[in-house]
């Protein structure tokens, strides 16, 4: 969703007070037309006393809802003024000189939907350098007001959680409608602007509501810009006046108070940290999808998902952000002992495990085996190498062998989504409840069929671990072995092989036949119009969740073992397997032109969609959920259930 349309009634009202700005104003509306949320939200625009100049940028924007006043409201009489002609459950005060980022209603709406008892939620603002300017302000018990987090980097504070906050700025302000109008809007002494959104939270924790910040929400504003220096300053010391005056006699009992020095409380949630290499973004591999997977099952569960990621990132998407995951650039800036569970996607991640247990010594250990990547070296060695080579790998692998065995017996709790690897994890001394977990949903639904590309074959591939990864071999050998017997044979074929930053010595190899097509977002239209899927991964670890996604699309797969490991006998005898490149090769040709092997094939996969339940096993509920005294698991974990 995003602009309501219509009679629709939309589920924010967006009021933004136009007052002598143009060039600003027509920024912040042309952002938010184009904003996606899932929230609807419709925009209200308040023509404070303005000059021609101003009404005809609001003119241009003829999808607005436009409130012209003859005199200027201020901040406070503005924003009640369209509040009373607002149809929205929240209004949200926005500046007219803001800039909104992406995520921006997404993050304030995910707070306000988890913390039942805010009434309030503010974005943090930030000027165009990335430097905070509020992120919600404090009020001593003397009624001076100040935003403790000013002058530092966004990143600092980023992860850290919603904050109870004793006011929040007007600049980007969501408010339930029912509290605003119950509090009785802003007053009007505070006219034309300043200290009426520290009144109005005060009043709001006095009626019993909590005012929160967020970072998962970022505005950049460039401050100061509709009042002068000189008559914001006269402003500023004569409503702080009345503000102060209000707050000793009345709002202190209520309201927060914080020591000048002292961080913004931290407020009531439940704190999950997520460790992994990189922000899994739709489309790009190497284990993304299962990382999203984790991410969303435990944010489901009740927890505010903090992600740290060891390569550096600037965003994540819509889904994640509207689950309420938010980025953490840096662990060291997490409020100590504020994170209840910490999850460690891939063994390297391991070595973070000391900083976080000595900062969250409460913590639970959960490690995501996203793979058992000493399975990997172990395929490697099988397939043959030189006596140096072997040497090497060797000794890196039994160097990984150690390295997972000491992360599993330090570990409270694994996950593994592969039936293969389930009994090594548990095989290792003193190692905790393993949790086998679906990685499919408890019911798989197959849409209809779709016109099918007769000649086009799909390999899902990741760049990230660059040309002499798993996936690099793969490739090599669909060229060098698979695809020239395909080719003799006079099979009319297209490998289309996806994912971005192909590495430049395996673009050597693309041909018509050969296709690298770069990253896709959308894997199920990838497959549902493709002839056939392949998996013809060598050596590798895990499942390999682009199998399942052309499963479900009911897409015929052939896979090498490897290719197929880990996966319940329903689904792993719906494909076809072989090692061999002869055989590959056969088993590709027959699908692409056997009309009637490939219709059985399609029809062998729906059957296994019907039937396939995954309601017995696992589940990240009973991962988190805490042992009881003496270590005992709440729950069964669940193993392998076929139905």
């Amino acid at each position: 969703m995003s602009l309501a349309r219509g009679d629709q009634r939309p589920d924010v009202s967006v009021l933004v007070l136009a007052y002598r700005q143009t060039e600003l104003l027509d920024r912040v509306l042309c952002q938010l037309r184009d904003h996606e949320s899932e929230a609807s939200y419709e925009v209200v625009v308040v023509e404070n006393e303005v000059p021609a100049v101003v009404a005809e940028v609001v003119d241009a924007h003829p999808w607005v809802r436009r409130l012209p006043s003859p005199v200027n409201r201020g901040f406070g009489g503005g924003v009640n003024y369209a509040a009373r002609h607002s149809r929205g459950d929240f209004y949200l005060m926005l500046n007219d000189d803001a800039e909104v980022t992406e995520g921006w209603l997404d993050g304030l709406m995910s707070a306000a939907r988890r913390h039942r008892d805010a009434a309030a939620v503010a974005s943090t603002l930030v000027d165009a350098e990335g430097v905070v300017l509020e992120a919600g302000g404090a009020v001593s018990a003397s009624g001076n007001v100040w935003p403790p987090d000013r002058g530092r980097p966004l990143r600092e504070i980023q992860g850290r959680g919603a904050r109870r906050v004793g006011y929040a700025t007007g600049g980007s302000l969501l408010v339930r409608a029912s509290v605003f109008d119950e509090v009785g809007g802003f007053d009007l002494d505070y006219h034309p602007a300043y200290f009426e959104d520290a009144d109005l939270s005060c009043r709001i924790w006095r009626a019993g509501h909590e005012v929160l910040s967020t970072t998962a929400s970022v505005v950049v504003h460039a401050e100061s810009a509709s009042t002068a220096a000189p008559a914001k300053r006269a402003l500023q010391l004569r409503n702080g006046s009345i503000f102060r005056g209000r707050f000793l006699s009345d709002y202190r009992p209520f309201t927060p108070v914080v020591r000048v020095g002292e961080e913004l409380p931290a407020a009531a949630s439940r704190r999950a940290l997520f460790i992994d290499d990189r922000v899994p973004a739709p489309g790009v591999g190497s284990g993304a999808g299962r990382a999203r997977q984790n991410l969303l099952a435990i944010a489901a569960c009740g927890y505010e998902v903090a992600l740290h990621t060891r390569e550096p990132a600037q965003s994540l998407d819509r889904e994640l952000t509207q689950a309420g995951v938010e980025l953490a650039p840096m662990v060291e800036t997490i409020e100590p002992g504020s994170v209840e569970v910490v999850v460690l996607s891939r063994p390297h991640n391991f070595e973070l495990w000391p900083l976080l247990k000595e900062r969250h010594p409460d913590a639970r250990f959960v490690y995501d085996a996203e793979a058992r990547f000493s399975a990997r070296l172990e395929r490697q060695l099988d397939l043959g190498v030189g006596d140096a080579e072997r040497a090497k790998l060797d000794a890196e692998l039994a160097e990984m062998v150690a390295l997972e065995r000491s992360v599993v017996a330090a570990a409270d709790a694994v996950v593994t989504i592969s039936t293969d690897e389930l009994e090594w994890f548990e095989a290792v001394e003193g190692a905790p409840a393993v949790h086998w977990i679906d990685p499919l949903p408890d019911r798989v639904d197959v849409e209809p069929e779709v016109a099918r590309d007769a000649a086009r074959v799909v390999f899902v591939a990741g760049w990230e671990a660059g040309a002499d990864s798993p996936n690099g071999d793969a490739v090599r050998w669909i060229h060098d072995e698979v695809l020239p017997r395909l080719t003799a044979s006079g099979v009319s074929v297209r490998f289309e092989v996806t994912g971005g930053g192909v590495p430049d010595e395996l673009r050597s190899l693309e041909s018509t036949s050969l296709q690298f097509v770069g990253r896709v977002d959308d894997l199920e239209e990838l497959h549902r119009t493709a002839r056939l899927a392949v998996a013809p991964t060598r050596y590798g670890a895990g499942v390999k969740l682009k199998v399942l996604h052309a499963l479900t699309t009911a897409t015929p797969v052939v896979a090498t073992s490897t290719g197929a490991e880990g996966l319940v006998p329903l689904w792993r005898e719906a494909l076809r397997v072989a090692d061999e490149a002869g055989r590959f090769a056969d088993q590709i040709a027959e699908l692409l032109i056997d009309d009637e092997s490939w219709s059985r094939a399609n029809e062998q996969l729906r059957h296994a969609a019907s039937v396939h339940r995954a309601d017995a096993v696992g589940s990240w509920e009973d991962v988190l959920r805490p042992a009881p005294p003496g270590g005992e698991p709440t729950a069964d974990p669940g193993g392998p259930h076929v139905a």
